[in-house]
């Protein structure tokens, strides 16, 4: 499984947001960085509630882009293909339902970002009024990493203790 466990490492998936204002970067398995593509992108947004959604839209491209480049990579190095029946053995059944409703958020270190998932598929980033008008372009971005990270957090330590639950 090394080749395997080297093609997840090397994978790194570029997102756009539908704006045309916000781009992800996901590389080294789980680091994700959002970037804003010029100078006044982040200026232009006036609403956080908008803002939120283009940051949603990227974060949801760059998880379904990994989901999408590990599925290439199993197939490609590994005998084996991505099946969506359900497993035959029912723990792994039961593990996979659990794991796909862990809920994980992440609060920024300012509390102005919060990110929260459920399963590492459906994602939610929900900007507080006013931050707009409260932090520049570097400081939002920092704020969504921070929140980004601790989500990642929370769903790692989750899916530790449901696997040693399950395994």
């Amino acid at each position: 499984m090394g080749r395997l466990a080297d093609a997840f490492d090397a994978l790194r998936v570029r997102v756009v947001s539908p704006d045309h204002r916000i781009a992800g970067v996901l590389h080294a398995r789980n680091h994700m960085e959002i970037t804003f593509l010029d100078d006044h992108a982040y200026a232009a947004y006036d609403g956080e509630s908008r803002l939120a959604a283009q940051v949603t839209a990227v974060i949801r491209g760059l998880l379904e882009g990994q989901r999408q480049g590990e599925k290439v990579a199993i197939t490609k190095l590994t005998d084996l293909t991505t099946v969506t029946e359900p497993h035959w053995d029912a723990n792994i059944r039961a593990y996979r339902t659990a794991r796909d409703s862990i809920v994980a958020t992440g609060v920024s270190a300012s509390d102005h970002v919060l990110v929260a998932t459920k399963g590492m598929r459906g994602v939610k980033v929900t900007v507080k009024p006013g931050t707009l008008s409260r932090l520049d372009e570097g400081g939002f971005v920092s704020e969504v990493h921070s929140a980004i990270d601790g989500m990642s957090r929370s769903y790692t330590a989750q899916l530790y203790e449901l696997k040693s639950k399950h395994f």
